[in-house]
Formats: structure tokens, sequence, C-alpha cells
């Protein structure tokens, strides 16, 4: 099959990212052809470039391939992608009940089917009047070959791990108090904290006894054999284990079940629920719910049942209107956008600092950008911020090495003794 997926950003190690990415990786395993649409694209792009999938933010560029199905997440790329392509069929997923981004279009165009991310979500989609009969709920993808065990948890905790890229000061502070408290080292990984690399955090996973977080991390901490504690910007449900999964679950391990604000004692009593044997049996509940190629299997059957049927849900020409309407106003606003950052760099800049190495690298790297999103500019600002850090990295090397020369004894010696010369050719 030809299918299209897309993605409203493309930016960071956010949940939607990582799944698209990995939808994408395992449709290829597959013997799929993907392409992805994404018109704001940044870390994720060599992701896909490793995979050899075509990654544009221009939809005329995929006008005219052949496509089967078009796997949409995110209301806005949705409305985007009927204009272009009126009669393909559409799945659209929806990954929570909060964002404005995961609500469905308030307007008919023709969505073929709904994939619900957890039991909450498709409560959400019924709210919008979408029949049971037009959603499946299917759960998160997770690679299993990369999420595994590789040493034991230890019997009593050690050491834990604040995984987040959202939660507050306050939370965080509950936390590394509590963990402190109970002599408990607490290392802290995502957006302020550290970007951690979505390959490296396995390893980081498995260092750890208890992981705090939600959602996709606490999947990941389960499949590592680990034990998670859920608990972030929005609040929390506590210790998971093999008695409340499936309750938690209900709601995407989102904090959402029970929104607890825990107190450092609350958190205390939670660290001190810990039992090194659900490691164990959480692991393998999270294999059965959320390993990556059998869920890709399920959604690539749902594909096949698609677009081997007939759609019931057609939209009349008023709807059509409206998601033109709405799709040029999209269009336009962004055209403009890129146009006023544009000058205002160009304000800012043109007339100073354009001596150095790095600033034409950032200066030329952003004129092609705003310029323009397809694949091939949008690879090219990759490899040129590629440059940057390399430059930046030798000039940290460089400095290193000139710090080591100057606290070595011989070059204090070297400097007493030009100074003493100094000092002897003006006597």
């Amino acid at each position: 099959m030809n299918i299209l997926l897309t993605n409203h950003h493309l930016l960071s190690c956010g949940g939607t990212e990582i799944f698209t990415a990995t939808l994408a990786e395992f449709l290829k395993q597959n013997g799929h052809k993907v392409y992805i649409y994404s018109h704001y694209v940044n870390n994720f792009l060599s992701k896909f470039s490793s995979l050899d999938i075509t990654v544009s933010g221009d939809l005329k560029e995929f006008s005219s391939i052949p496509f089967d199905i078009i796997h949409v997440h995110h209301n806005i790329n949705a409305i985007e992608i009927r204009d272009i392509f009126p009669h393909t069929p559409i799945i659209f997923e929806s990954h929570g009940i909060l964002p404005f981004l995961e609500q469905p279009p308030p307007i008919n165009i023709n969505i073929s089917h709904y994939i619900a991310i957890s039991e909450e979500v498709r409560q959400n989609l019924n709210r919008y009047n979408i029949p049971d009969d037009m959603i499946t709920t299917i759960g998160n993808l997770v690679d299993t070959s990369k999420f595994y065990p590789t040493t034991t948890v230890n019997p009593v905790p050690q050491r834990a791990l604040l995984l987040s890229s959202r939660i507050g000061e306050k939370e965080e502070e509950n936390i590394r108090e509590a963990c402190r408290q109970q002599n408990i080292e607490l290392i802290a990984k995502g957006s302020r904290f550290g970007f951690i690399n979505q390959d490296d955090l396995p390893k980081e996973i498995n260092k750890s006894d208890i992981v705090f977080s939600l959602g996709r991390g606490v999947i990941e901490t389960m499949l590592c054999g680990r034990i998670p504690i859920v608990y972030d910007y929005l609040g929390g449900d506590g210790v998971v284990s093999s008695k409340n999964f499936d309750k938690l679950n209900f709601n995407n391990f989102s904090g959402r079940h029970y929104s607890k604000n825990y107190t450092v004692n609350d958190l205390i009593k939670e660290i001190k629920r810990y039992d090194h044997s659900q490691g164990e049996i959480l692991k393998n509940l999270a294999i059965k719910k959320f390993d990556a190629n059998h869920n890709c299997k399920k959604i690539i059957k749902l594909y096949s049942k698609i677009i081997g049927g007939s759609s019931s849900n057609n939209a009349d020409e008023k709807d059509l209107r409206i998601t033109r309407y709405i799709s040029q106003a999209i269009k336009t606003t962004r055209e403009y956008t890129y146009q006023l950052h544009k000058e205002k760099f160009d304000e800012k800049y043109n007339t100073k600092n354009k001596t150095t190495k790095i600033y034409k690298i950032y200066y030329e790297s952003y004129k092609r950008y705003v310029d323009t999103t397809s694949n091939n500019i949008i690879q090219e600002n990759t490899k040129l911020k590629s440059e940057i850090q390399n430059i930046e990295e030798k000039n940290r090397l460089h400095q290193e090495n000139l710090n080591e020369i100057k606290s070595s004894k011989f070059f204090k010696i070297w400097r007493t003794y030009n100074n003493i010369k100094d000092v002897a050719k003006k006597l």
C-alpha cells in the first residue's frame, strides 16, 4: 500500500511524534511505502531520513501519488488533507481528550474511520456524535526490541528517573524531596532537564528502579521491567501494579484517573508501595497491549478493511466548501507568518554580526527555511545545524586544551620565567 501519515508537528520527542516515527518504521518493515506530511519539522527529520522515508511540509509534493489510505493525526491536517485528496480514504487517530489538535474536525470531511488510543479517548470521540462502530481502540505503539530489561531491578529502590517534558516546578520539588527522604538518587530528563534521544532512553530507564512519568513514558518503563509512578503536570495516579493496570490504562496512564495532587508525604507512601516483583508482571502486560509489531498489524488490517469497503459518511457540498475555505485560511496565515518573521530577522541581523562563520550558517539556514519547507531544504537545514554543532564542539575542545595548558606546571614556570626576563630588561 501507498500510505500517507500526517502529524501537525515533528519538533520534539512528544507522544504523537514518536508514535508517527514508530508506525512509519513498522509499516515499512511490513512492506508498505510510507510518506509523511508535517509542516513543522526539526529534530525528527534525521530519524525519517535514516528510514529512507520522505517527509514534506508541502502537500503538493504528494498530490500526484496514488495513496491507498491516509492516516491522520490532528484536525488541522485532516482538513488540509481532504482539500488536496478529496476521494482518498482517511483514518483519523486521536491521542488525547484535552489538546485542541486531538479533537475531530467539526465538519463532515468524509472520514472513513477513527482510531482511539485509549477507551477514554473513545468516549471523547463519542461526545462528538461519532458512533462506536466507526471507532477502533488500538493502544500505543512501542518497539519492544528497544525497550526491554537489561539489568535486574533492585528489591529496594535505589535510583529513580523523572521523565517529563511538562512537569511543574512544585511537582518536581515534591518528587526530589520524597526521594531525598527515602535515600533514592533522582535523575531528571526531558525538556528543561535536558533533551534525551529516544534511542538512549531505554538505557536510562534500565538504570532506574522507579520512573515518574505519564502516558508513553509509563509504558516504556513497564516494558523495561521497572516500576512506574504516574505523576506529572496533570496530577497523579500513583504506583502502577497488575491490580490497577487496566483501570489506569483506560486513561492511557495520563494521571487523570485519580488526578491526585500529591504532597511529599503522599509520594513517600507511593514509593513505599514499590514491589520489585511487579516488574516482570507489568512487562508482560505491557507487551500484550503495546507491542509495536502486534498493534501495527491491527492497523494494517483496519487499512485493508477500509480500502475494501465503501464509505457511508459522504460529505455534502457545503462541508467541502468549508473545508476548502479553512484549508486556504491555514495556508495564507502560514505564508504571512513566515514573511513577518523573515522581515524581522533581516531587520535585526542584516547589518551586524555577519562576519562570523556561525552567523552565516544560521542566517542562510533561516532564509532557506522561511522561503520553502520542501524536504530537500529541510535536509539542508539539518546539515547546516550539524556544521554549527561541529564548530561549537571544536571551539569547546580548543578551550579545554587551552585551560589544560594554562594549568600545567610547565606553563606556570614558563610564564614566571618570562616575567623575570621582562623585569631584568628594565634593570
